[in-house]
């Protein structure tokens, strides 16, 4: 993760003086990662399992859950580990909100 910490020019610093202007800011050295691209942000997805037409959702941070149906679906989520013969068939993501999912 990248973070700024301000620089501010002081006298002794440049020979100047320090007259107000706006701060410049440079990337703090700690924190810079060479060659990477910044991470990306992941999202979650909705998938139907083929054989019981419930649904499964991935959340942002990689895990399966089956939801039940019924009232508030993510509260009542179970955990769902695929299998090589698992058939999930990916949904549109506008039923994200349909399930009342927090990502």
């Amino acid at each position: 993760m990248l973070t700024w910490a301000p620089v501010v020019l002081e006298a002794g610093l440049l020979g100047g003086k320090h007259d107000g202007s706006p701060m410049r800011y440079l990337m703090d050295e700690a924190s810079r990662d060479e060659g990477q691209s910044p991470p990306m942000k992941r999202l979650g997805a909705v998938f139907v399992e083929r054989l019981t037409r419930q649904w499964v959702v991935l959340d942002p941070e990689g895990k399966f859950w089956i939801l039940p149906a019924g009232d508030d679906p993510w509260r009542n989520r179970l955990p769902f580990h695929p299998t090589e013969d698992t058939g999930l068939d990916p949904v549109p993501g506008h039923y994200k909100h349909v399930l009342g999912l927090p990502f």
